[in-house]
């Protein structure tokens, strides 16, 4: 493949994983998601996990295609979950 194709490819994987990343950092610390501690756990893991995959991605510089299917979709999942709640978090607790 072009490299330059290759390199658009790793940014953009890297930061979808950078993006679920963020999502699940954003759930395990937000005071209005009530969940228990088990599932803040796991968002965590999540969390940590997608970071050290984007750094794999950027160091190796190797991917598939599935793997690129996967990174966009989780990016696009956390996007639009934030979208849907997006006025209620937003709102001002008075």
């Amino acid at each position: 493949m072009n490299p330059v194709f290759d390199s658009m490819w790793i940014a953009l994987v890297a930061v979808c994983w950078l993006i679920v990343a963020m999502g699940a950092f954003i759930a395990v610390f937000s005071p209005r998601i009530n969940d228990t501690l088990t599932e803040r756990v796991c968002l965590g893991f999540v969390c940590v996990c997608a970071v050290a995959t984007a750094w794999r991605v950027y160091e190796t510089e190797y991917m598939t295609l599935g793997f690129r299917f996967t990174s966009v979709c989780l990016a696009a999942y956390v996007l639009s979950i934030f979208w849907k709640h997006r006025p209620a978090a937003w709102r001002r607790k008075s």
